[in-house]
Parts: structure tokens; sequence; C-alpha cells
């Protein structure tokens, strides 16, 4: 069982409007996806912001953000109102800890992090509420940038292209950073190949 539990994670969110506390934003979409089980994920839409507001106040929004919100999700399955979003996230993030009883951590990877950080603390009602969520299973929390991963060189296989017209569906995108975090793992390990190579170029070093 791993130590530590990986989750990725992107909001998208009206920063031109304004809102009800605690949130100094419009708070639109999350979604969460298990970067170590594909199978599992959260996705939830605010039925709380006024979607023709928030597209005269924000161009990109309104281009971007609104027409893929329910694109593999019935609206109905996945709205709801800011209260009922912040219960099913802090039980996602529970129900994580419990699958995964024996680790010691749980890192949140995002794109350009520090927004999406931002919005799931202040979307539980701070950084304390949000790791005490965590924290009451012992568990650190570590909130990761992908811009902190090394691209692999001459990698076996082309990194995992993003689907432009799924591009900025909060789910979408949480599922395509797994993706890109899990494609590279697999080309930063040296292939069997390669590894027989060096083992014997070592071999060969030392007999001479």
């Amino acid at each position: 069982m791993s130590e530590v539990i990986r989750l990725s994670l992107d909001t998208e969110f009206n920063e031109l409007a304004p809102s009800k506390e605690p949130m100094s934003f419009e708070f639109i979409s999350i979604g969460l996806k298990n970067i170590d089980n594909e199978e599992d994920g959260y996705y939830a839409v605010s039925s709380e912001f006024d979607e023709k507001k928030s597209a005269k106040s924000n161009k990109f929004v309104a281009s971007h953000v609104l027409p893929k919100l329910y694109l593999e999700h019935d609206k109905e399955e996945v709205q709801q109102d800011l209260k009922s979003i912040r219960i099913g996230v802090s039980r996602y993030l529970m129900q994580s800890a419990v699958n995964f009883r024996g680790a010691k951590k749980m890192e949140l990877w995002a794109k350009n992090g520090s927004y999406d950080n931002v919005a799931i603390c202040r979307l539980l009602g701070g950084m304390q509420q949000f790791r005490g969520t965590v924290t009451m299973f012992n568990m650190d929390v570590k909130f990761r940038d992908l811009n902190e991963l090394t691209m692999p060189k001459n990698p076996a296989t082309p990194k995992p292209a993003g689907d432009e017209t799924r591009l900025h569906n909060a789910f979408y995108d949480a599922c395509h950073q797994a993706e890109i975090i899990r494609w590279v793992e697999a080309n930063e390990r040296p292939r069997c190949s390669e590894t027989a190579t060096m083992n014997a170029a070592v071999k060969k070093g030392l007999a001479l």
C-alpha cells in the first residue's frame, strides 16, 4: 500500500464577479481525481452562481468554461449548492484517507496550483478547516504543482495531449493532469532494454 495519497485537483471560478463569504470570487466547479486509481473521482458544479451574469462579466468563462460544465455528467447529478459541495469534497477527502489507511501523507496536485489550492481551502472554510478534514487521520497534507515535474527527454510514448473541446471542464482537467503525472513517472524510469545495456556496460568496465 502506498504511503502517499495523490489527488489531482482542478477548479473553475470567476474572479471578476462578487461572491458570498468566505469566497472572494465566484466559485463554479471542482474536479478531483485519484492519480493512482483511475476509477476514483469527484465532480460538482455550484448552483449558486448566475450563469448569465458570470458570462457577461468574464468573457473567458463565457467562452471556455460555461459551455463545458456538463460534458460527461448530468446537470441534475452534479449541480449542488455550496454547502452540499463542501460536504461532498470533505467526504471524498476523508473516504480517500479511509481507502488508503496506511498512507501517511496526502498530496494535491494542480496546474498553477496556487489558484486551485486557494479555491479548495476557501470552499471548505479556510486552510485550517481544510487541513482539519485530513489531519484527523494523522496525515500530512502537501500541495504540489505540475510545474515541479521534469518532462522526460526522448519518452517512449508521446505526452498525453489535452482535448481542446474538453479543456476547462474541471473534472476532465483533473483527469488529464493525473494522466500527465503517470506519463512522466512511466517515462522517467529506465526501460528494461536500457537497464540491460547499462548493466552490460558496467560489467564490461569492471572486467577491464
